[in-house]
């Protein structure tokens, strides 16, 4: 294969031309695209598309040709994880290859595979060898320790009661207590306590038990010393691995280390305490510049140090408004022109689906609408997700609040309903087109800026748009202003779907009322209030004036609301309390569409009062009853 060809290939995938980079593989001789250089672009560029299957096939050539290279076999571990093929995967796992010319890196994902396996023992073991060979490297001590930490392992930690190969030993004379860690006869690494089984002190050594008397080297000569303690070699390099972490002046790797002791022995609450800190200052700063800027709700969450999942379902309704949409009358109308025809296909990105499982609405709207495309890289990242949740069940959380450091016991509850909905959401997205994404035949040059900021599965949301010609679905307002800059034009999100499901009778009017409800007490904003909308919720409790009134009317306080239209539905909807419910009742929403409309808006409040005024003596008469809103 010529070198122009490969350079070419190479620029195109590094730059995101999917879609010219497969046409020039697909015109190659089939004697070139069988060549390893180009195998491995195509396997980059299958990733790059998120398509599994064929990347899968690829790599399996390739372990084939180079079983013991370490990239590939991470990689191929990862493309059968993804295609689902769990009894290969297995095997490959448990057949623990060793690796030539590998990085700590490869070592530790490889490592991660098989711990989620279930082959944790293999998987420490591995990572023992790599740390016992780098001793003196703190990340490689990190990866260690994290694993350590985090795998089922419990057998493999016990304090052995014979010595053997992986036993520290600690002996004891009159005058000194030292420790050795027998190990294979082919090991390497720096740690002084470190010798080979076939070694004389190794094969002293080996068969003793504690209280057992050997004679071993010390110094220049022979000595007699005491077998006083024994543990497994995964113990004795945790211990290393801790004190490598707590030696070490930066950060590099999974963990690091803070001093929790003064030296008098007292607990450093301010070193416990800084790390929180630090992060409620990070988060307060990220989502003041949402609130300022609107940036992607995924830019966002990398920011906050969490996912785009998480962040949705534990958004801080109370501080801050998630913008879904500017709320004009225009952009509404829009929005159901591009969804009401019934060839239009859509693309639902991962913000959408997470939403509409919330809502207990997927299954209706796909009833209404049709059934969704879905970039696989979106459901990639559930699968991520929901892996880490499952992998994470922490006992307590560690916050600063104003009031100091306070520990939060986890709700095992909570943890449950998490993992139920995260769950639902994978179950809702595979009910989609789920599909790998090729791009546009033609990337325009700013459009490559944005893989900096937003994520994969954002990114590919955008292409599969352009590839089916479909319309962008999205719950980040922000996500669609961004959507012509990649050729998306129809653009749309929840409530206008909600609103076509209602016109064809697939959901009722009380689910699409209470869903709105749910939207604007979660701080969606803007979502639309209709007139109908707050008569159904009287009439459902035409006694007493309605919470959720209230909160519905609440959206006339916002600056961003059609101010026009929102008076017009308020005032509409008081005709109809006027003329249908009690005077006292009445009353009480009159009242909340005053404070609504005159909020933040002081030079029109006579105007607005006048006006209910109006309608109200319209509907009572001159001499009829009076409600007082004054």
């Amino acid at each position: 294969v010529d070198e122009i060809t490969i350079n070419y290939l190479i620029s195109l995938i590094e730059t995101d031309q999917r879609w010219k980079a497969q046409v020039t593989i697909d015109a190659l001789p089939l004697n070139e695209r069988q060549h390893s250089t180009i195998r491995r672009i195509e396997c980059n560029l299958a990733r790059r598309m998120a398509n599994w299957n064929r990347l899968e096939e690829l790599l399996e050539l390739e372990i084939a040709r180079s079983p013991d290279s370490a990239e590939t076999a991470v990689a191929y571990a990862g493309a059968l994880y993804r295609v689902e093929k769990f009894e290969a995967l297995q095997r490959f796992l448990e057949s623990d290859p060793i690796f030539k010319k590998t990085n700590p890196e490869n070592e530790f994902e490889f490592a991660k595979h098989q711990v989620n396996a279930g082959l944790a023992a293999l998987a420490i073991a591995r990572l023992y060898r790599l740390y016992r060979s780098h001793p003196d490297s703190t990340k490689i001590a990190g990866f260690y320790l994290s694993q350590v930490l985090l795998a089922p392992i419990t057998k493999e930690l016990n304090a052995p009661e014979i010595i053997s190969v992986g036993t520290a030993v600690m002996l004891q004379t009159s005058a000194d207590t030292w420790w050795v860690l027998v190990d294979e006869s082919d090991s390497s690494g720096a740690w002084p306590e470190l010798v080979s089984s076939d070694s004389p002190m190794g094969l002293e050594l080996i068969g003793k038990k504690k209280g057992d008397a050997v004679s071993v080297a010390r110094g220049p000569g022979i000595c007699d010393a005491q077998v006083v303690d024994l543990k497994s070699s995964f113990v004795f390099a945790v211990e290393k691995a801790q004190e490598r972490l707590a030696a070490s002046v930066s950060q590099d790797g999974p963990l690091w280390s803070i001093k929790a002791y003064k030296p008098d022995g007292e607990v450093d609450v301010d070193a416990i305490a800084g790390p929180a800190r630090g992060r409620r200052k990070l988060v307060e700063t990220a989502f003041d510049s949402y609130k300022k800027n609107k940036i992607p709700l995924s830019l966002l969450a990398k920011w906050v140090g969490t996912d785009l999942v998480s962040l949705l379902l534990d958004w801080p309704h109370i501080q801050y408004d998630l913008f879904v949409s500017t709320g004009t009358q225009e952009e509404r109308d829009s929005a159901i022109e591009v969804i009401k025809p019934k060839s239009k296909c859509y693309v639902f990105d991962l913000a959408t689906v997470t939403e509409l499982t919330r809502y207990g609405l997927f299954d209706d709207l796909v009833k209404s609408l049709g059934v969704p495309f879905m970039a696989q890289t979106a459901r990639d990242e559930l699968v991520n997700v929901l892996h880490l949740h499952k992998r994470q069940s922490p006992s307590a959380m560690l916050s600063d609040s104003d009031s100091g450091l306070v520990m939060i016991e986890a709700d095992p509850l909570a943890y449950d309903a998490r993992t139920s909905v995260l769950e639902q959401v994978l179950e809702n997205i595979d009910k989609c087109r789920v599909c790998p994404t090729i791009g546009p035949q033609r990337l325009a040059e700013n459009i490559r800026s944005y893989a900096q900021v937003l994520d994969d599965h954002v990114i590919d949301s955008f292409y599969l748009c352009v590839e089916k010609e479909a319309a962008f679905i999205s719950e980040d307002g922000t996500l669609r202003l961004l959507a012509k800059d990649f050729g998306v034009t129809d653009v749309a999100w929840i409530q206008p779907l909600m609103m076509i499901a209602l016109e064809n009778r697939d959901i009722s009017l009380g689910t699409y009322v209470n869903t709105v409800v749910s939207m604007i007490r979660s701080g969606r904003d803007f979502t639309s209030v209709r007139t109908e909308d707050l008569i159904y919720l009287a009439k459902v409790e035409p006694a007493t004036v309605s919470s959720k009134v209230r909160a519905m009317l609440d959206t006339c306080r916002r600056p961003t609301v059609d101010f026009p239209s929102a008076a017009r539905v308020a005032i509409d909807f008081l005709r109809f309390t006027a003329s249908s419910l009690s005077a006292r009742v009445a009353g009480g929403y009159a009242c909340q569409v005053r404070d609504a409309l005159c909020y933040g808006r002081a030079d029109l409040r006579e105007r607005i009062i006048d006006a209910i005024s109006l309608n109200l003596q319209k509907i009572y008469g001159r001499n009829g009853r009076r409600v007082k809103i004054h």
